[in-house]
């Protein structure tokens, strides 16, 4: 059994035995011996101990023994050898203490730094001159991220503070011969600035200039950053409210809540006026409407959480307030989806039921045209909707007219409507509910350019085709109002549809041919 002491080597509490502190205490006592007359030789011993408590640190022992301290003294060399290692230097030949390389560790070289020693201390890494880091450090910043770069690598790359730090950034062996040179080579340089105080302090003020330059730069982009921070919040907060707005008005609020463009016209849109006719008024109507307010709702009240965090710092949400807000948009899917495949079985069929009437002319010629009305224009091209609060009906203009040959001395117009269903018979059904008005006077014939689908009644995908039959030898023309309501029909000259207004077409032996076009 050993007895053990406890020392304070490097301001770290060592246990180590008694023949390991006498042995390490002869050690460090030649060490001082030997630097005694050399300038700082308190400062070499002192980085010297700092040194072994590294060394003793790193392995972890909890007893130092003398095995451990006969690796230590290896490591960092006996002073006998010194002097011997100088002289074999001067012949050329290496020194195992002095002369060995080491692995390299990257730090900050404070002690030749312009800014933050980031440059100065990738040099040392390297072996390579500063400037050529410096100029490239330049040349990022001004092609850009090079600021953001050497901000990033000052915040990771550790600052080279002790004596051994600073060997191992050049890759030098820490032993204590390469220790004393460091610290000797510290005193000459304080010497030299102490000598060349003046011109030091035009240095100093130099880079400090160039440091509040650089960091006016910085304060400059970091403002910039802000406002544009802030000027998201507030967009994101503007788009959050109108879209609260908008969920609300369309499916809760009146028809004069919020407007569509449709067509040429702008009409009133409601959707809790429209899911009666979608869904039939059954209980989808309201399960639709909780659906919608969860699937786009969640969302657009995150879009507020977010622009409130932004303009006003507010801490993230909790992990359990994430959870239930995205449960409830989870539900909300589920129940769209739910909604959506209920519906989408009532329009699996179609199916039309249609009649063909005789139209009494009083001349050859027939004169078509399109009656004018208060809810859309006659020059449409395209299938529009509008709910109509007095009629309580839904509108569209789902109407389209084509001209063919009669097979009898009478003009005809047969009227075809159609319609989906769940099932062929409810197609049919449907077809029949649709209520089409056009109007006879002599020789003109107008039509409604739109049809209603009455208060109670589902919108299928109605829909009414016209085909208005022409008896050999007649005549019909065609009014401008009906440039986009007629439809593929057939003429000599393949005449679209639209360019063949405010002529007058008579029924050949085939097909339509134009009486008076150029």
């Amino acid at each position: 059994m050993k007895k053990t002491v406890n020392i304070n080597l490097g301001g770290i509490i060592f246990h180590i035995d008694e023949d390991a502190f006498e042995q390490l205490k002869a050690y460090l006592s030649r060490i001082k011996a030997h630097y005694n007359e050399e300038e700082g030789c308190e400062e070499i011993a002192s980085d010297i101990e700092a040194r072994i408590a590294e060394l003793l640190q790193e392995k972890s022992i909890q007893i130092i023994s003398t095995s451990d301290v006969d690796t230590i003294i290896s490591t960092m060399g006996e002073p006998e050898r010194y002097e011997e290692d100088e002289e074999t230097t001067e012949e050329d030949t290496e020194s195992p203490y002095t002369n060995k390389k080491t692995k390299r560790r990257i730090y900050r070289d404070k002690d030749n730094e312009v800014v933050g020693g980031v440059c100065s201390g990738i040099a040392a890494y390297f072996d390579i001159d500063p400037v050529i880091i410096r100029l490239l450090a330049l040349i990022g910043m001004f092609a850009g991220g090079g600021i953001l770069v050497y901000l990033i690598l000052w915040a990771i790359i550790p600052e080279a503070k002790t004596t051994a730090q600073k060997l191992q950034m050049k890759g030098e062996k820490v032993n204590a011969e390469n220790i004393k040179k460091t610290i000797q080579k510290e005193f000459d340089s304080l010497k030299s600035t102490v000598e060349n105080l003046d011109t030091e302090g035009q240095k100093n003020k130099a880079r400090n200039i160039f440091k509040k330059i650089i960091s006016f730069f910085l304060n400059i982009i970091g403002y910039i950053f802000k406002f544009i921070g802030k000027f998201i919040g507030i967009i994101l907060l503007i788009m959050g409210v109108s879209l609260c707005f908008m969920i609300v008005a369309n499916l809760f609020g009146t028809s004069t809540n919020f407007i569509q463009i449709n067509g040429n016209n702008i009409h009133p849109l409601n959707l809790n006026q429209y899911f009666p006719l979608l869904f039939n008024g059954t209980k989808l109507s309201g399960l639709s409407i909780i659906g919608m307010v969860l699937f786009i709702g969640i969302p657009v009240i995150q879009i507020i959480w977010l622009a409130i965090r932004i303009l006003f710092s507010v801490p993230k949400q909790s992990t359990t307030t994430r959870t239930i807000m995205a449960s409830f948009w989870t539900l909300g899917v589920i129940i769209l989806f739910y909604v959506g495949s209920t519906t989408a079985s009532h329009f699996q069929s179609e199916s039309y039921n249609s009649r063909t009437i005789e139209i009494e002319s009083s001349s050859d010629t027939l004169n078509i045209d399109l009656t004018d009305n208060d809810y859309f224009n006659t020059h449409q091209r395209s299938t529009s909707y509008h709910f109509d609060e007095e009629l309580e009906s839904l509108l569209t203009t789902d109407v389209s007219l084509d001209i063919k040959k009669s097979k009898s001395d009478k003009f005809e117009l047969k009227i075809k409507k159609i319609a989906d269903g769940e099932s062929q018979k409810q197609a049919k059904i449907n077809a029949g509910q649709i209520d089409y008005d056009y109007f006879i006077e002599e020789n003109n014939l107008s039509f409604n350019n739109y049809f209603a689908i009455a208060k109670g009644e589902a919108f299928r995908f109605q829909a009414v085709e016209l085909v208005l039959y022409v008896p050999e030898g007649k005549t019909v023309y065609l009014d401008n109002s009906v440039k986009y309501f007629t439809s593929n029909v057939e003429n000599s000259t393949d005449t679209y549809d639209e360019h063949m207004v405010n002529y007058h077409w008579v029924m050949s032996k085939n097909q339509l041919e134009c009486l008076d076009c150029n």
